[in-house]
């Protein structure tokens, strides 16, 4: 009877002491997990370098926020007055950056500012305050009209009035434009120099602006499209001829224009009625290796990815022995 006393006595304390570290392995893992939990609730970060401008008949607010912390964002909310008390107007999923505020009114002062808010419903600080005032805009730039010059573009415009300045806006896709401008500052002048790309089609379109320090936009030009595979290469120049016994040889100017990127060369003889292509080259010369026996012309054309130029001619060429 002793034996079963101390039997279940010893049980009792294994079963205790298999309870207490049940137990405090619990608490423990409850402590590790009571950072994160806590973290979770933490403010999180507003959104950074609030922008805003007037363009037409609304107002185009944008912002930053760090990629890295967006997973942690349940929603912006953007808040805006025209007198002293601010109103939530929006509210916005975590990966939009922009917002057009179309409900405006002409000559009046808006304020700005955005919250975002975390999954646990806790809403950060207040971002920095952006003031816009509407006045209205200038009317579109007319008769938009490009040049290409070597490797760049031009685009120029009528000018409308003296005041106006300009943004000048680029696309490779049509119709879909970047909120930002290309011209890093208003453009005063009614021309603007870009860099030529002959690898695709490029749109551009510019908009006029009252005041360099307040962007209030008018309403777009029409669309200028630029097809590289359009241009026409330029005619090339100051084509020459060296006659030899066995051979001919051709010299031209090399076209200054970057996106030519080689030449044909063509030749047609006494017995011969149309011109027939005998060669390509890369750099402004050829030698015809076919001996001059008979009275021949050649002629000379440029080459871009997509087009061939007018030719350059010259005639009646002959080798003729010396006596």
């Amino acid at each position: 009877m002793k034996n079963n006393r101390n039997n279940i006595k010893t049980f009792t304390n294994k079963k205790y002491y298999a309870f207490f570290i049940l137990f405090l392995i619990t608490l423990i893992a409850c402590g590790k997990k009571g950072d994160p939990t806590l973290k979770s609730y933490e403010k999180p970060d507003p959104p950074l370098n609030v922008y805003a401008f007037h363009r037409e008949s609304s107002i185009i607010i944008s912002w930053t926020y760090d990629k890295s912390k967006q997973k942690n964002i349940k929603a912006f909310h953007i808040f805006r007055t025209n007198n002293d008390k601010f109103e939530n107007i929006a509210t916005l999923p975590p990966e939009i950056r922009s917002f057009t505020d179309k409900e405006i009114k002409n000559d009046t002062l808006y304020k700005y500012k955005i919250v975002s808010q975390s999954l646990k419903d806790v809403l950060s600080k207040d971002s920095n305050v952006i003031e816009i005032r509407t006045i209205n805009p200038p009317p579109p730039p007319e008769n938009i009209r490009v040049e290409i010059q070597n490797d760049k573009v031009i685009l120029r415009w009528d000018k409308a009035q003296d005041n106006v300045y300009y943004n000048v806006y680029k696309s490779f896709e049509k119709e879909k434009y970047n909120l930002i401008p290309i011209n890093k500052e208003p453009i005063k002048e009614n021309y603007f120099t870009d860099k030529l790309d002959i690898t695709r089609p490029v749109f551009y379109t510019v908009r006029g602006l009252m005041d360099k320090s307040i962007r209030n936009e008018g309403v777009a030009s029409k669309e200028i499209v630029l097809n590289p595979s359009e241009l026409i290469p330029p005619t090339p120049k100051n084509l020459q001829v060296v006659i030899k016994p066995d051979s001919v040889y051709l010299i031209w100017k090399e076209c200054d224009e970057p996106w030519v990127i080689g030449y044909k060369i063509y030749r047609q003889t006494d017995t011969e009625k149309d011109y027939k292509l005998i060669g390509e080259t890369k750099i402004p010369s050829f030698i015809d290796k076919e001996p001059p026996l008979s009275k021949r012309a050649y002629r000379v054309t440029s080459i871009s990815p997509y087009k061939e130029s007018q030719p350059v001619e010259i005639k009646d060429i002959s080798y003729k022995k010396r006596k």
